[in-house]
């Protein structure tokens, strides 16, 4: 399990790290694609492209109920009724045994 500044270095390359998602999709399309992190918003909860949540889901749920969970508790940290008003695209990382089969 890695914690938020890991995460972040690890898709955006915010603390360093020169071999990461943004960097490697950016080298794959030969810059046809390209991410960044948004602002900074949500009254603070999103920095540098991050944030974390609390849910009450369980991962025996799974994957659909915790991506609802999600879904909705960013849309109550950041005032708004779909994600996709503070960014283009946003990616979850899973609590361990949320996706069953895998």
């Amino acid at each position: 399990t890695a914690n938020l500044q890991t995460l972040k270095d690890s898709v955006f390359g915010t603390n360093g790290d020169p071999v990461n998602l943004k960097s490697q999709f950016e080298a794959c399309s030969y810059d046809k694609l390209t991410f960044g992190p948004p602002a900074n918003a949500c009254d603070g909860a999103l920095v540098d492209g991050a944030m974390e949540v609390t849910v009450t889901t369980s991962p025996s749920q799974g994957d659909d109920a915790m991506r609802n969970a999600i879904t909705s508790q960013i849309n109550n940290m950041c005032g708004t009724s779909n994600p996709s008003t503070i960014a283009d695209h946003f990616m979850y990382c899973l609590p361990p045994n949320t996706l069953g089969g895998i």
